[in-house]
């Protein structure tokens, strides 16, 4: 069974702006995993689960909305925080 770790997820339709989310993080002493597509989050989150996901990506356009489904119907993510 999977443990929860202390890792963010950043997933964001944007790279600039996942960098800058990942580095504000990262000085505020976080470890953090970074995901270009929501389907790389649903990987990371499937074999880490990680306390918080931070998901920067129009709904619509990009699958932010699917993977926040995804991500509360998964047993490992489910009752976890998305941002």
């Amino acid at each position: 069974m999977l443990r929860p770790n202390q890792a963010r997820v950043v997933v964001t339709g944007e790279p600039t702006q996942s960098k800058t989310i990942a580095r504000i993080l990262i000085e505020a002493g976080h470890p953090v995993r970074e995901a270009d597509t929501p389907e790389d989050c649903l990987k990371i989150v499937g074999e880490e689960v990680p306390e918080v996901v931070v998901i920067q990506c129009p709904p619509a356009e990009s699958g932010g909305l699917e993977l926040c489904r995804n991500l509360r119907g998964n047993p490992y993510s489910a009752g976890r925080l998305f941002f």
